[in-house]
């Protein structure tokens, strides 16, 4: 094998004209490879042009002494073209050509001798010559047999006579082959199987081969030996070899060139040591073997690294409440199994920490505990602000009339439970403030405000009072809507200082006396809605009420979809909402102010695909969480695909709103399947939501799919939420009779003892048994 740089370069030819006295005396041209400005290949200290000029030397005067007479095209270090070389053996008319190189490759375990002649010429005298050649090197070096082969390199294609081109060594392979080139001995054994191979092919004395080749300089008598040495980094796998290293021994100094270079140093015989050194390494001295004259010792020295200083980071950060974003004070925060510190609410907690990553976590009185991963960098401030989620806390009371406790309804918000009179009725919420309504058979509705702190228990009893029914009541009901949606909204209705929470789905209603009514509804983003309605002795009345949104904003961070960082402003993140571009900030944060209601978001940044998402911004000058998650452009996807189901009927499918935060919810029609495209691989929370039906949460699986038509199943089933009761009016041309329905038990009372009373009675029981059958079915 043969470096292609090399290929392009014929080798420099050392020529001898060989005349013997003899019958069998002939001309030859020996070819040094190389020289002058060309060194040829250079490795493990190392350079083809003086090993080769050394070694046709030694060959030169065997060949003499075998009885043939030798020309040279080069006797010393000096440039030789390619077409000179040959020009120069054609003019002598010598009877053979021998050129003489060594071997190289990129892969220094790259180890071997192999012989060339021209193309076509294995079979002739050149192919016999290069055969003769390879055999005795084999059985002089042990080294792998590359074979006597054929090539079309200048010297043996432009020379008129027989030619070869031998390849001796590698000299890139430093712990094999280049130890034999490094040794004059080993040289001179090579150049005896060349002189032997030339002699068996073209007559002369073979036995004389043995005598001539001194030490490749005419002659001259080797009194030195040579150390060779390399410098590698003991932490670096197959100890690679480094350079820049100053490396001395016997009063000589080089410095590596690394790249598996070796350095080599000519020194009398005797026993030395050698010292390395290099700007972050420690020195390190080694007895070196001992130098034998026309010998090779080898003393290479390994350099370990100095520990690189650690300058500490600082870990920062605030301790907030995950529901409002509010400083928590008292709370503690640590680093697990380090340092603890108190959070005052206003300055930031701080740690001095080594760089790296660290579990922070943090703890306080009403709220879970939470734990964060961060990363802290040398001499930098790492924000490390962490979030606690308020727990839950419980109201509680009774309903009463001041004397004695009442058997009543008390509903809060969309929960409503029966109060028995005994027992207290609770209720789960979130810190805050409510306010509790009680409904009670004979009793004006009553209400309650009851503020409630996380992690406790807070009592709120409901005062009602006795209704005197003097004439027959009408009934006030209605809807309160979104003046700009027409939606209902949640909501509570006052009017004649009584006030019912209008959950959004039926009807609010007042029992009240004839006449004219001033009716306000009040929800949170919204401004107050009033409107006017008669009442009459026996009717219904409708009095629905319109609202108006109050303005707000919606917020969130770009983020990338796989790491879950901001997106860095050079990506030159883009969010648009219509035609209007929001500006990102370089944390990925952004902001935009709108009227109440519900917008399509674009967001998109270089090398990231395009995501669009369904954002609402809730009415009441409050910020709406708006987060978009951003999937890189090489970032395997996958889909989800499934369906939303009863999960007491199994087979039922719910038309359902299904999303996962970041995305663009799925809106699924209770059929067929919803789909999420272009989610990077993983696992995610897929939430589902409908009317009726509790909140459900599943992990599932996104696959990889080349063009997200392979979708991972994630089918979401739903609990429905209790009724607590159902009101079924039927009416006849006298006073309502009502047929109320409480859970799994119903009663029916009629108004008035008269026979249109005990009809209209009649008719609630049938709608009644149709509830329960439809109720059945479902």
């Amino acid at each position: 094998m043969r470096r292609s740089v090399l290929l392009a370069y014929a080798t420099v030819a050392a020529c001898a004209m060989f005349v013997s006295s003899t019958a069998h005396a002939i001309s030859i041209c020996l070819d040094p490879g190389h020289g002058g400005s060309d060194p040829g290949a250079v490795g493990c200290g190392l350079k083809e042009a003086e090993v080769v000029l050394k070694s046709s030397k030694m060959l030169k005067t065997m060949l003499e002494s075998a009885g043939h007479t030798v020309y040279m095209t080069r006797t010393s270090n000096v440039d030789v073209g390619l077409g000179a070389r040959a020009s120069y053996a054609n003019g002598k008319g010598v009877a053979t050509f021998a050129s003489i190189h060594n071997n190289s490759f990129s892969n220094p375990t790259a180890t071997g001798i192999e012989t060339f002649c021209y193309i076509n010429n294995l079979s002739k005298k050149s192919g016999t010559q290069a055969k003769n050649i390879q055999n005795n090197m084999i059985a002089t070096w042990p080294l792998t047999n590359r074979g006597a082969k054929e090539a079309n390199y200048a010297v043996v294609r432009e020379t008129n006579m027989p030619a070869t081109l031998s390849e001796l060594a590698f000299i890139s392979n430093c712990s094999k082959d280049a130890k034999y080139l490094a040794n004059d001995a080993e040289l001179k054994r090579a150049m005896v199987a060349h002189c032997k191979a030339i002699v068996a092919q073209w007559g002369g004395n073979a036995a004389k081969c043995s005598e001539g080749g001194g030490g490749g300089g005419g002659g001259e008598t080797t009194s030195k030996g040579t150390i060779m040495a390399g410098t590698f980094n003991t932490t670096i796998a197959n100890d690679k070899w480094l350079g820049g290293v100053k490396y001395t021994v016997g009063g000589q100094t080089q410095t590596s060139a690394g790249s598996y270079s070796m350095m080599s140093f000519s020194l009398a015989p005797g026993k030395y040591s050698a010292t390395a050194s290099k700007d972050g390494f420690n020195t390190a001295t080694k007895e070196c073997q001992a130098v034998t004259a026309g010998q090779v010792a080898w003393c290479s020295i390994a350099l370990t690294p100095k520990p690189a200083e650690i300058k500490p980071g600082t870990a920062v950060g605030h301790v907030d409440n995950a529901a409002t974003g509010a400083h928590i004070a008292n709370a503690k925060v640590d680093i697990k199994n380090g340092a603890t510190a108190t959070y005052n609410g206003k300055d930031k907690w701080s740690f001095s920490v080594n760089p790296g990553t660290y579990q922070i976590i943090a703890t306080a009185d009403g709220y879970d505990d939470n734990e964060k991963s961060c990363t802290v960098v040398s001499q930098k401030e790492s924000d490390c602000t962490i979030t606690l989620t308020p727990k839950k806390g419980t109201i509680t009371g009774a309903v009463t009339d001041g004397a004695q406790n009442v058997a009543a309804k008390v509903s809060l918000n969309d929960s409503n439970v029966d109060y028995d009179a005994s027992t207290p009725f609770t209720f789960t919420v979130d810190a805050g403030t409510y306010t509790i309504n009680a409904i009670a058979e004979g009793y004006k509705p009553g209400s309650a405000s009851c503020t409630v702190n996380p992690g406790q228990t807070a009592t709120c009893n409901i005062t009602v009072e006795r209704e005197q029914v003097a004439v027959e009541r009408g009934t006030l009901m209605g809807l309160v809507k979104d003046a700009n949606s027409g939606e209902n909204v949640k909501s509570d209705v006052t009017t004649n200082d009584q006030t019912v929470h209008f959950t959004g789905t039926e009807y609010y209603r007042f029992y009240l006396e004839p006449g004219e009514y001033t009716v306000t509804a009040t929800a949170t983003g919204y401004e107050k809605g009033e409107t006017k309605c008669t009442v009459k002795s026996g009717e219904s009345v409708h009095c629905d009420i319109s609202i108006t949104p109050l303005g707000g904003a919606f917020a969130g961070t770009l983020l990338d979809a796989v790491t879950k960082q901001p997106i860095d402003s050079a990506k030159k993140p883009i969010i648009k909402i219509g035609e209007s571009t929001v500006e990102v900030d370089d944390k990925g944060a952004w902001k935009s102010t709108q009227a109440a209601g519900e917008y399509d978001v674009s967001a998109s940044a270089e090398g990231y695909r395009t995501t669009a998402v369904s954002c609402t911004v809730e009415p009441g000058n409050q910020e709406s969480p708006c987060e978009i998650l951003l999937v890189p452009n090489d970032t395997a996807t996958g889909a989800l695909v499934g369906y939303v189901y009863d999960s007491r009927s199994e087979t039922m499918r719910i038309p359902a709103t299904v999303s996962i935060d970041g995305y663009s919810p799925a809106k699924y029609p209770g059929k067929g399947t919803w789909r999420m495209t272009n989610l990077p691989a993983g696992f995610y929370n897929v939430r589902a939501t409908a009317d009726g039906y509790y909140e459900a949460t599943r992990e599932c699986q996104v696959m990889p799919s080349d063009d997200d038509k392979e979708y991972s199943p994630c089918n979401i089933g739903l609990v429905a939420k209790s009724t607590g009761g159902a009101v079924v009016e039927a009416e006849y041309d006298t006073p309502t009779t009502k047929v109320q329905v409480y859970s799994d038990s119903c009663s029916a009372t009629p108004a008035t003892n008269n026979a249109h009373s005990w009809m209209a009675w009649a008719l609630g029981i049938v709608a009644l048994v149709g509830l329960g059958i439809r109720r059945r079915l479902s």
